[in-house]
């Protein structure tokens, strides 16, 4: 994620609410860990955070 940020790449997290469904606190607590990273990469190297739609969206409106 680190690596994104820093070189304005993509970074791709696969989490979908079932994913919670095992070892709910341990799920949470990953997923915090995560958000926190993401916090910081925002402050320190402008990171964003898109949905797939607008991924798309951007990529198909930069094609030549």
């Amino acid at each position: 994620m680190t690596r994104a940020a820093r070189d304005q790449g993509l970074f791709h997290l696969w989490w979908h609410p079932n994913n919670f469904s095992r070892d709910i606190q341990k799920n949470i607590e990953f997923l915090e860990s995560v958000l926190d990273d993401f916090s910081v990469l925002q402050r320190q190297y402008a990171m964003r955070s898109s949905t797939m739609h607008e991924i798309a969206v951007d990529f198909l409106s930069n094609r030549v």
